[in-house]
């Protein structure tokens, strides 16, 4: 599919990813490697190791590559589309049992679309600025679910979101976590061109200078 606008982590960050997957990676091959040489020498409890490690490696490999690569905000002009993980918030699973476990599992991705017929508010900023915000049936029960973590809830406190919510009010919403707000920018200013009536209220300052940046250079 063929966006106008599209925003998504900073390249910047997904250079850091991807270098980071390439470390971990060849040194998950490696503990594979040697847990099969192992195995075949007699060295089972060394060989039993090497492939933990090498599990671990892997998981870490998949959830950064998760990470990198699938969430972003777009519009070709007659829709919204959100691509995020299943939660919103995170690229591996969270609140599984053994909660230990669930930060090496790689959460699913998920792709929302609204039309621009449908859409009729957007926020974007922080939880606090969600919660002041949005009434209480409009907030989202996953986000209430997730602040009774502790461990999460801190998390939360730290991310800004996108969401949006439709004339039915229906709603989609994910982390913007690290993504490049020039790009952001220019996905709301499509928006606004394109669908007659939204209103967008945002609550990041940088994002807010730069969008009366790109206002005052269109003047």
């Amino acid at each position: 599919m063929e966006y106008i606008s599209k925003a998504s982590i900073k390249d910047k960050v997904r250079r850091n990813y991807i270098l980071k997957i390439a470390i971990v990676g060849t040194i998950s091959l490696a503990g594979f490697v040697l847990a099969i040489t192992n195995l075949f020498s007699g060295g089972v409890l060394y060989a039993f190791w090497y492939l933990i490690a090498f599990i671990i490696g892997l998981s870490y490999v998949v959830i950064r590559i998760n990470t990198a690569f699938p969430t972003y905000i777009a519009t070709d002009g007659e829709k919204l589309v959100l691509s995020t993980w299943k939660n919103c918030i995170l690229p591996y699973k969270v609140k599984e049992k053994p909660a230990f476990i669930s930060d090496f599992i790689p959460d699913g991705v998920k792709c929302e679309e609204i039309s621009f017929s449908d859409l009729d508010r957007i926020y974007v900023g922080s939880l606090k600025f969600l919660k002041k915000s949005l009434s209480e049936e409009e907030y989202p029960g996953s986000l209430k679910s997730f602040e009774e973590d502790n461990q999460l809830e801190k998390m939360l406190k730290r991310m800004d979101f996108f969401l949006a919510i439709t004339t039915n009010g229906e709603i989609s919403f994910m982390s913007i976590v690290d993504f490049d707000l020039d790009a952001v920018s220019s996905v709301l200013d499509s928006v606004e061109r394109n669908c007659q009536g939204v209103k967008i209220q945002i609550h990041i300052p940088k994002l807010l200078r730069i969008r009366k940046k790109q206002s005052d250079s269109r003047l």
